[in-house]
Formats: C-alpha cells, sequence, structure tokens
C-alpha cells in the first residue's frame, strides 16, 4: 500500500548528477515561482509544522529538504513532510 505517492508531486529526475534535492522547504527543487522563494527566505514549512518555519536540523539555519531523489524517484527525508494533506492519518486510520 502507498500511503503518499510524491510521483504525482513531483517530477522523475533522468540525471542524478544534477541535483539529489527533489524539495526544499516545501517545493520542487526546480520551483523558482515567488511562492517557493519566499518559503526558502523565511525557511518556511508547508506540512502542518509545528510552527511556520522548517526545524529540521537546527531552528535557526534550517535544512529545508523534504525529499531526495533515489534510482530517479522521490523519497521523502523528512517525518513532517508525511503531514501533507494529513493523508498519512486517514490512511492509517483505515488500515484494518
Amino acid at each position: 500500500m502507498v500511503i503518499l505517492d510524491l510521483s504525482t508531486y513531483l517530477p522523475k529526475t533522468t540525471l542524478m548528477s544534477e541535483n539529489p534535492l527533489a524539495e526544499i522547504f516545501g517545493f520542487p527543487s526546480n520551483n523558482l515561482s515567488e511562492q517557493a522563494e519566499r518559503y526558502r527566505r523565511n525557511k518556511l514549512c508547508p506540512y502542518n509544522n509545528k510552527v511556520p518555519n522548517c526545524t529540521k536540523d537546527k531552528a535557526k539555519d534550517p535544512l529545508g529538504v523534504c525529499s531526495i531523489y533515489h534510482k530517479n524517484a522521490p523519497v521523502i527525508t523528512c517525518p513532517i513532510r508525511f503531514r501533507q494533506d494529513w493523508l498519512i492519518a486517514e490512511n492509517a486510520a483505515n488500515l484494518q
């Protein structure tokens, strides 16, 4: 059972040497939109963290890496990332 399939949110990469980071502060690494830049600049977490800022690694200068590419597929590296739309809780509640 797939709890959260990142392939619907992130593109697959063909060249791992390009950039192993799939998401930074909640946005694909190649997303240069104003909103993505704002989240990066302010170190914000869009995935229902207890505080608005990313807290991964250290509070003052967090890593901000939500997922990386492994074998050309995005893989979550941050436990907060699993909170997107609370799908993990919904799927866990429906397990029987």
